[in-house]
């Protein structure tokens, strides 16, 4: 229970460190703005649902924890 509360805090520590600086490094700051983003406006309301976001950075955090189970 102890790692594993340490590496969650660790990647916590990192996501943090990462969006402090997102805007100097060029290709996090389209990060949420990629093509396939559904942005829907009407009036004075606005839907955002990032689907290619969600599904790139699903495809990343899945080949991070295979890297880290060792198959």
């Amino acid at each position: 229970m102890a790692r594993i509360l340490v590496w969650i805090g660790l990647g916590l520590a990192l996501l943090g460190v990462v969006l402090m600086y997102k805007d100097k490094v060029p290709w996090l700051r389209h990060l949420g703005h990629l093509p396939g983003d559904l942005e829907i406006r009407t009036g004075h309301v606005t839907i955002y649902v990032p689907i290619v976001t969600c599904i790139l950075i699903s495809i990343l955090v899945s080949l991070v924890m295979r890297i880290f189970r060792g198959s």
